[in-house]
């Protein structure tokens, strides 16, 4: 898969663009006031299939990466790692 906004990009010089996943959207404020869930803090509903998304992005930046737009460079930041730390870390990083 190789996307039109992509080449734009490219086309308007762009060589080093940070593609960022999604975080983890069932541990915000709002779905944790809406869930009702009872084995997890976080709506894991919404964060399974943000993983999904964030997987097929993952996928979507290494076919970028693969050399068909010549001194570009994809770099994939993962924000749900560091949201997932920050929900399960919290306490020991500053947070209630």
């Amino acid at each position: 898969m190789f996307s039109f906004e992509s080449q734009q990009l490219y086309a308007l010089g762009a060589r080093k663009v940070i593609v960022t996943a999604i975080g983890q959207i069932g541990c915000i404020p709002y779905e944790l006031a809406r869930y009702n869930g009872t084995n997890s803090r976080c709506n894991e509903k919404i964060n399974n299939a943000i993983s999904l998304f964030n997987s097929g992005l993952l996928k979507l930046v290494q076919n970028f990466n693969n050399g068909r737009l010549p001194g570009a460079k994809f770099v994939y930041l993962d924000s749900y790692k560091s949201s997932n730390d920050l929900s399960l870390n919290g306490t020991s990083l500053g947070n209630y």
